[in-house]
């Protein structure tokens, strides 16, 4: 059973298991009857936060109009067998799916950037990985943790012969709380709502930083409302254990960090060399 997705793509059940990865969310790769897809599951390492955090941030980027894979969530049997990497197998119960693409990681290169027809949402890309405080592309210290070129996913699909597409992926370290992997209503603390250490800004991405496309980014971001999030929020499966509690603080986090980078993010990036794209603030 599907229990929502996009209108394109509807995996309902697991065909067969092609293979797993060794990283930290065991992500397997399946096919389903809406063909292959990658999939992270209950039973992963990262504990069932890690499946909310993707698809909230899923569904961030959508309503943010970044590119995302088609993705739905997909309720595994008991009878459905996945190793899931670090000798562990899915349980069943509602699982995150991403339809399989073909592409390459980008080599985190401004060479591996040529090729690349959509780099006009490299700006944007920055914007929402400072709301989302995600670490897992370019991380604010990557002195204590190493940038994820990996996370810049460059597809095949829809782009031109020989060209690429930048699709925003795989989340499962943002929206989070020093110390702890879980998701927690300390979010909605003041430190975090107002943090200002730049997110997701690799060096070979800085040239790429114009100030329309900022601009842009930053009026769509000052309409998110809660509305908006209360419909991010609101379909988190039961069983990945998010409680109303830290619902009501992602909310808040989210509605007022998108407020507070309307104002501060120009400065916030003002740190680097902008001068070399349009970015001149």
């Amino acid at each position: 059973m599907t229990l929502f997705g996009q209108d394109s793509w509807h995996p309902t059940f697991l065909k067969k298991f092609i293979e797993s990865f060794e990283t930290s969310t065991g992500p397997s790769r399946i096919e389903t009857d809406a063909g292959e897809a990658i999939i992270k599951a209950l039973g992963n390492n990262q504990g069932p936060h890690a499946l909310a955090r993707e698809l909230i941030a899923i569904r961030l980027a959508n309503w943010f109009n970044l590119p995302i894979f088609e993705y739905a969530v997909m309720e595994l049997q008991k009878d459905d067998v996945i190793p899931l990497g670090k000798q562990k197998r899915a349980e069943p119960g509602p699982a995150f799916v991403t339809k399989y693409h073909v592409g390459q990681k980008w080599d985190g290169t401004e060479e591996g950037l040529k090729l690349v027809e959509n780099c006009q949402i490299i700006t944007k890309l920055v914007v929402f990985d400072n709301w989302i405080l995600n670490v897992d592309r370019y991380p604010p210290d990557p002195g204590t943790r190493k940038a994820n070129f990996g996370n810049v996913f460059l597809s095949e699909v829809g782009a031109s012969k020989g060209k690429f597409r930048i699709i925003v992926m795989d989340h499962s370290h943002c929206l989070r709380v020093r110390n702890t992997e879980d998701l927690s209503k300390s979010i909605a603390n003041i430190d975090y709502i107002k943090e200002e250490r730049p997110y997701g800004v690799f060096p070979a991405f800085v040239t790429q930083l114009k100030k329309s496309f900022l601009d842009s980014a930053l009026s769509q971001l000052g309409g998110f409302t809660e509305s908006d999030a209360d419909q991010v929020l609101f379909e988190i499966p039961l069983e990945w254990k998010v409680t109303s509690e830290v619902r009501v603080a992602l909310k808040k986090f989210l509605v007022q960090r998108a407020d507070f980078l309307v104002q501060r993010l120009p400065i916030i990036l003002s740190k680097y060399n902008l001068e070399q794209g349009d970015l001149g603030v």
